[in-house]
C-alpha cells in the first residue's frame, strides 16, 4: 500500500513537472478526494498544480476532511460541492451547515464570481410553528422558543403577518436551469476565461505560452 502511494505521489509530481515546462501541455486534473469535483484549468489547486495551471481568481484549497474550499473576497470560504465545466457554474455549500446564516450577508465585490440572477427570498421568525403552512424549518437559525422559515420567490407571505411573526427578505443567487434549496446550496457561475466551446468540443482550456492571459483549446475534436 505504501510503495503504491509513493509511486502515486511520484507520477503526479513527474506530472506537474511537465506541465510547468511546457506551457502548451494541458495542466492534470487533481481531487481533494476521490468523488470530489474534478479540478482543472480554469481551476487550480494552489497546494498541487503549478502557477499557470489556473487563472487568477480560481484557487482552491483542500481541507483535513478532503473537501475543496474556495475563498470568495470577505474571507468567505465555502465548499465547491460540483464544477460545471461546460455551462460554467459553481456548485456551493457551508462548511459550518448553516448556509441559509451566510446568505443574509453575501457579498462578491470584485470576485470572478457572480450571480446568474437574483431570487427574493422572504426569512420570517416566528413564535409559532411553520410546518402546518408548507414552510420548512431552517433548523440552524431557529432555537426552541423561535422558528425561521424561509419562503421562495412568489409565494404567499401573508401567514407570516397573521402570526406576527419578523420578516425580512434577501436577495440570494439563483440559476433556474439549476434549482437548488438555498439552505442546503448555492449557485454562481463565471464569464470569463469562456472555455465553454473548448469544452463541448471535448477539448481542455489552458494557457497559451509561459506568459500572459491569452487561453486556448488544446485536443479538441477535429
Amino acid at each position: 500500500m505504501a510503495s503504491s502511494i509513493i509511486f502515486f505521489s511520484f507520477f503526479i509530481g513527474l506530472s506537474l513537472r511537465v506541465s510547468a515546462d511546457n506551457p502548451d501541455y494541458v495542466c492534470p486534473v487533481s481531487f481533494c478526494s476521490p468523488g470530489g469535483p474534478e479540478i482543472r484549468f480554469p481551476f487550480q489547486a494552489s497546494d498541487s498544480h503549478p502557477e499557470r495551471c489556473g487563472y487568477p481568481g480560481f484557487n482552491l484549497s483542500c481541507n483535513i476532511q478532503g473537501q475543496a474550499i474556495l475563498q470568495l473576497p470577505n474571507s468567505q470560504d465555502f465548499i465547491v460541492d460540483l464544477i460545471n465545466y461546460k455551462k460554467q457554474y459553481i456548485v456551493l455549500k457551508d462548511p459550518g451547515n448553516c448556509l441559509a446564516k451566510r446568505l443574509q450577508n453575501l457579498t462578491l465585490p470584485s470576485s470572478v464570481f457572480s450571480a446568474q440572477e437574483y431570487g427574493s427570498f422572504t426569512f420570517a421568525d416566528c413564535l409559532s410553528g411553520l410546518s402546518d403552512l408548507g414552510f420548512e424549518r431552517v433548523d440552524c437559525l431557529s432555537d426552541g422558543q423561535h422558528t425561521v422559515g424561509v419562503a421562495p420567490p412568489g409565494s404567499y407571505t401573508g401567514h407570516f403577518y397573521q402570526l406576527r411573526c419578523r420578516t425580512w427578505t434577501v436577495s440570494v443567487p439563483v440559476v433556474r436551469q439549476y434549482p437548488t434549496d438555498i439552505t442546503e446550496s448555492v449557485v454562481l457561475k463565471w464569464d470569463a476565461p469562456d472555455c465553454r466551446s473548448c469544452e463541448k468540443s471535448s477539448g481542455r482550456c489552458g494557457f497559451l505560452g509561459s506568459a500572459g492571459s491569452d487561453v486556448g483549446c488544446f485536443g479538441k475534436r477535429g
